[in-house]
């Protein structure tokens, strides 16, 4: 176990560095002020051929795991079909 000289030791030493982070942070400019901050993300263009080509490749997912696992398969769209149902009689 530490004793009671140790842990003032790194208690101080902890205390100075947070101190020296402190100065850091006052030396920065705020965060309205950085030239980035000012413009907004753009949002990602969207490919069009890209969503199209995921969207088949999960079609085609969908396709193996139904003629690999039918039982999984019909149990999913019905545990679906369920939570749709419920979710648009409210």
């Amino acid at each position: 176990m530490a004793t009671k000289a140790e842990l003032e030791s790194e208690l101080a030493q902890l205390r100075a560095e947070l101190a020296q982070a402190r100065e850091m942070a006052r030396a920065m400019p705020p965060e309205d002020a950085r030239p980035d901050a000012s413009r907004e993300a753009e949002p990602a263009p969207v490919d069009r051929g890209e969503i199209e080509s995921l969207i088949s490749e999960l079609r085609d997912e969908i396709e193996a795991a139904a003629h690999e696992k039918p039982l999984l398969v019909a149990a999913c769209a019905f545990v679906l079909g369920l939570l749709i149902g419920r979710g648009t009689s409210r």
